[in-house]
C-alpha cells in the first residue's frame, strides 16, 4: 500500500513540477527586464575666428569620456579624420588650408576607455571669400624671365617663376580701400615646396590692382590679366 501510495505522489509532484515551469516560462516568471538603448551624449560646436583658410573649433567636455575624435570635410562628402584629443586637454582645434567661400562640416566623437561612441555633435561653418578682382591668371615678362601667377577663387593656385617648378600657392587678401581708378590690397601668398601640407614659406605684400594692372609694391613690379 504505501509503494502505491509513494508511486501516485511522485507522479504528482513530477506533474505539479512540470506544470508549474511551464507557467513560469510563459507568464509570471518573465523578466520584467527591458534594455534600454542608451543614446549618446550631444556635443556642442562652435567655430570661431573664421578666415578664408582656418576656424578654431571649441566643444564642450562629456562625462566619462577618455578621448575625443575629429572629423571633418566639405559639406555633403566623406569626412576625413583629423586628430584625437585627450580628455582634460584644452577642447580646441584649429583647423587649417581649408579652401575659401566652402561650407564644411565637422564631427567629434567622443569615446569611453572601451572604445564605445558616448557622445557626439556636428557643426558645419562657411569660410571667407577672397576678392574677386584678384581671382585669374595674371603674368609679366621682363627680360625673358616670365612671372605667372594663378589664382583661384578657393584662395589656393599656382606660381611660376620662369623655368623653375611651378608651386602650389595658398593665397588670401583684404581690402585697403580702393576708388573708382584702383583697389588696393593686403596680399598673403603661402608657397609650398611640394604641394599643400609640405614646408612652406608665407610673405604679406601691398599690392594695387589698376587699369588692369596687379602692380606689387614690394618690388614694383606689375602683373597683367
Amino acid at each position: 500500500m504505501n509503494k502505491i501510495y509513494y508511486f501516485f505522489m511522485k507522479k504528482a509532484i513530477i506533474y505539479l513540477s512540470v506544470f508549474l515551469t511551464g507557467l513560469c516560462l510563459n507568464t509570471s516568471c518573465e523578466s520584467d527586464e527591458v534594455e534600454v538603448e542608451i543614446k549618446p551624449a550631444n556635443i556642442s560646436i562652435e567655430a570661431i575666428n573664421t578666415t578664408e583658410h582656418t576656424t578654431t573649433v571649441n566643444f564642450n567636455q562629456v562625462e566619462g569620456v577618455l578621448s575625443y575624435d575629429m572629423e571633418y570635410g566639405l559639406k555633403n562628402q566623406e569626412l576625413k579624420y583629423e586628430v584625437s584629443i585627450d580628455a582634460g586637454k584644452n577642447l580646441t582645434y584649429n583647423l587649417k588650408e581649408l579652401k575659401a567661400d566652402c561650407n564644411y562640416t565637422v564631427k567629434i566623437i567622443a569615446k569611453n576607455t572601451g572604445g564605445a561612441n558616448i557622445g557626439e555633435g556636428t557643426l558645419d561653418f562657411k569660410t571667407n571669400e577672397v576678392p574677386e578682382k584678384i581671382v585669374g591668371t595674371w603674368e609679366n615678362e621682363c627680360s625673358g624671365q616670365i612671372v605667372v601667377y594663378h589664382f583661384n577663387n578657393d584662395g589656393f593656385g599656382t606660381y611660376k617663376y620662369h623655368e623653375q617648378p611651378e608651386k602650389v600657392i595658398m593665397w588670401s587678401a583684404t581690402s585697403e580701400g580702393s576708388d573708382q581708378l584702383s583697389s588696393s590690397y593686403r596680399l598673403t601668398i603661402t608657397t609650398y615646396s611640394k604641394g599643400i601640407g609640405s614646408t612652406s614659406s608665407t610673405e604679406t605684400v601691398d599690392c594695387k590692382i589698376s587699369f588692369g594692372k596687379f602692380i606689387i609694391f614690394k618690388d614694383t613690379s606689375y602683373l597683367k590679366k
